[in-house]
């Protein structure tokens, strides 16, 4: 299974989690596909092609930088303008799909 499935697993999971009356997010839900922040980094490390491009602290940063935005356009916003937003373009990759893969894999919004 690619990570685009795995992420579109998800989604739909949480769709019908949110249907059935549950919170959307739940850490114990074993079904979740959101990880830590720093769990996140050597994945998209690995799924972007970012080894010697970005070093691990920096996307990191950036992850912390995104997920601090409570607002889904100021997250999208702010990821798409980061240095990691910015390599993942320069490796070629359909930034809009690669953005929203990394902003689906964030722990959910605080407001």
């Amino acid at each position: 299974m690619s990570l685009y499935s795995s992420v579109d697993t998800a989604l739909a999971s949480t769709a019908a989690h949110s249907r059935a009356g549950r919170p959307a997010w739940s850490p114990e839900d074993p079904l979740e596909m959101r990880l830590s922040l720093t769990e996140l980094v050597p994945r998209i490390t690995e799924t972007f092609a970012l080894v010697g491009v970005l070093p691990g602290p920096m996307i990191l940063a950036c992850l912390q930088t995104v997920a601090n935005r409570a607002d889904p356009r100021e997250r999208w916003l702010a990821m798409f303008n980061s240095p990691l937003g910015i390599a993942i373009a320069a490796r070629g990759r359909d930034l809009n799909t690669a953005l929203g893969w990394v902003l689906a894999a964030l722990p959910p919004a605080r407001s």
